[in-house]
């Protein structure tokens, strides 16, 4: 009896053109190797084919994960060393990823190799993605409009729009967007009419004596520093009795602000 693989475990793993595994554990059991049927603690070597390792098999991926431990050959390492009379090193016969790419079928049933049918899949899915579009919001602040009764945004928006075949374009569109108009009821009960947001509109009016109605709007307009501001103030009075407030509204125009409100005050002084 040999003792070529003394201290050897050989496990199996494949269909094999030497034989069974039943014939292949005999042989190298006569020459000093103890048989696994499947991987232990003990496997020193997994014995395998080129595509049983391709799939890759259970035993396989068990093995993998065990690299430092296992040794994974070809029968071919079996046969040569015995015919050498002497373990040869195995590292001549290890089973790498990049062999079996070389001697794996790529091919499928048709013959169309597998890479380039997947290349054309890729190439139809990115075909499919020819129009991409962003969109990039810019408001122009002058051009909103209010009145008195109404009130009225206009935003301009520019969409930039990508067309890819075999090049790329870009296309600029201005697009003007009106929103709906906001209908404001204002109450007028004198000389001028009490701001829309003060709380107690229904029951107020704005002051006036013989010569002064105490109403004022102030705006403050600098394009070049993009300020487009309001303040309004009004000295009101209850219609019931001798109360007044002073009421003050400020902010952006277009929009409706802060507000502030002091009173009630039971004289002018």
């Amino acid at each position: 009896m040999s003792s070529i693989f003394d201290g050897c475990c050989i496990t199996f793993s494949g269909v094999f053109d030497a034989g069974n595994h039943s014939k292949l554990q005999t042989i190298v059991k006569e020459h000093g190797a103890v048989h696994s049927s499947s991987l232990t603690k003990k496997t020193t070597h997994l014995v395998v084919t080129k595509e049983d390792y391709a799939k890759p098999s259970m035993k396989v991926t068990s093995a993998r994960a065990r690299a430092e431990e296992i040794s994974i050959v070809t029968w071919q390492w079996v046969e040569d060393s015995i015919s050498q009379k002497c373990k040869l090193d195995e590292s001549k016969y290890s089973i790498t990823a990049d062999a079996d790419d070389d001697d794996v079928d790529m091919t499928d049933a048709n013959g169309v190799d597998k890479d380039d049918k997947q290349e054309s899949k890729d190439v139809s899915r990115k075909r499919k993605r020819v129009v991409k579009t962003e969109e990039e919001d810019t408001t122009d602040e002058n051009s909103v409009v209010v009145a008195s009764s109404s009130k009225s945004v206009t935003t301009k928006k520019k969409r930039k729009i990508k067309t890819s075949t075999s090049s790329t374009s870009v296309q600029t569109v201005d697009v003007k967007i009106v929103e709906e108009k906001k209908m404001v009821t204002i109450i007028k009960k004198g000389k001028a009419p009490v701001d829309s947001l003060f709380s107690e509109k229904d029951r107020t009016h704005v002051y006036s004596d013989d010569t002064t109605v105490w109403d004022c709007l102030l705006n403050q307009t600098n394009v070049a520093n993009n300020n487009n501001k309001f303040f309004v103030i009004q000295l009101l009075k209850l219609d019931s009795a001798n109360q007044y407030f002073v009421f003050t509204r400020w902010g952006r125009v277009g929009y409706d602000g802060q507000q502030s409100t002091s009173g009630p005050f039971i004289d002018l002084d």
